[in-house]
């Protein structure tokens, strides 16, 4: 578990996770062929980049 001096370095920190996971959802929807599979990622990846960008 990391440890943070200042809440700037946490928040920083949260944001380049959110930013991690959507790529990765991106990714994964970009791969599968189910089509319902990929409207779930499609929407995850939305929301985690919503997350990034508030």
């Amino acid at each position: 578990m990391s440890h943070f001096s200042q809440v700037r370095d946490l928040l920083k920190h949260n944001q380049q996770q959110h930013s991690q996971i959507a790529q990765f959802y991106a990714g994964l929807a970009a791969q599968t062929s189910n089509p319902r599979a990929a409207m779930l990622l499609t929407t995850l990846h939305q929301h985690e980049t919503q997350l990034v960008t508030n």
